[in-house]
């Protein structure tokens, strides 16, 4: 297997190298075919200054964006100039733990079917103090699905029709997925209109249609910290949202639309609550509106208008 890895950049000096590092130490029966390093158009000393050091590695190739286009069309321009069969992803701030790759490689040589795969991640601060709880394996209430993946022998899973599973809770995270090439071309790659969630959007559209395989194994290494996109989770929630909006207007998701308005009600729930609590009462008005157009009959949408209306947090 030739895999290529792909690095979106912007303003991240202070850890791509480390990033680099933690694949060029990858060992297994694989070809490490290159390191895409994509500038998102950085504008500071430390990263431009971490760029040069790169150069001197024959298997990084630094690709540069001539303006900023946000990590989707980052990985996007990483994807179109590889030349590797299998995509692997990582984010530069994040850290490609021991044997990460080989044990997707080997998920993937045993099921030859599999177009794309993940794995567990655990999370480390800015002091390198690592959680010791594997992400998902601490939140088995929440994905029973994984629970064979990690109580069997072979530490994996395969799931034949992962549109079901992704509908109900996804089991991935960027930095542990490989897919084939071809497969994320035919998904039509990261969604640039999305600024987050990007990549939930991308692997219900994988889901839909290829077979995925999941690792009961810490694959990756996240970093918390303060600079992260994701520390709002209102944020977050709004871009998900947006994200299920697309897809409940694809014609290929027209057989879970009702999953999706389901999503959409849970998610517009959530942000009404969480903006309650902020005293955005208007935000959360315009959230439980939208929560009683996917759901008109429930009771807890109207509930959440009023408790808006009259300001209660």
């Amino acid at each position: 297997m030739n895999i290529s890895v792909i690095i979106p950049s912007f303003r991240s000096g202070g850890y791509l190298l480390e990033a680099v590092q933690s694949v060029l130490n990858q060992r297994g029966d694989f070809e490490l075919q290159e390191i895409i390093v994509v500038d998102d158009d950085s504008d500071d000393s430390e990263t431009h200054d971490a760029y040069k050091k790169l150069i001197s590695e024959p298997r990084v190739k630094l690709i540069k964006n001539q303006e900023k286009k946000g990590s989707a069309g980052a990985r996007n321009t990483g994807i179109l100039h590889s030349t590797g069969e299998w995509i692997a992803f990582l984010d530069a701030d994040d850290i490609l733990l021991e044997n990460s790759i080989s044990y997707r490689v080997d998920l993937i040589n045993k099921y030859k079917d599999i177009e794309w795969c993940g794995g567990d991640f655990i999370q480390f601060d800015e002091n390198m103090n690592y959680n010791a709880a594997a992400y998902f394996e601490s939140k088995l209430d929440h994905y029973p699905f994984l629970q064979s993946s990690y109580y069997s022998e072979q530490k994996y899973i395969v799931f034949d029709k992962p549109i079901e599973v992704f509908l109900q809770q996804a089991p991935a995270t960027t930095g542990t997925i490989m897919a084939r090439k071809e497969s994320i071309i035919r998904a039509g790659l990261f969604d640039t209109d999305l600024l987050m969630q990007q990549d939930i959007h991308l692997f219900l559209r994988l889901a839909l249609k290829c077979k995925y395989g999941f690792i009961g194994k810490p694959l990756l290494a996240k970093r918390e910290h303060k600079n992260n996109t994701t520390s709002d989770p209102a944020i977050t929630l709004e871009w998900r949202l947006k994200a299920y909006r697309k897809l409940i207007s694809d014609p290929e998701f027209a057989k879970y639309k009702e999953k999706l308005r389901n999503q959409i009600f849970n998610i517009s729930t959530d942000l009404c609550y969480l903006n309650r609590k902020a005293h955005s009462f208007n935000r959360a008005l315009t959230c439980s509106i939208q929560s009683i157009r996917s759901k008109p009959t429930s009771t807890k949408g109207w509930k959440n208008m009023v408790a808006s209306i009259l300001r209660i947090s």
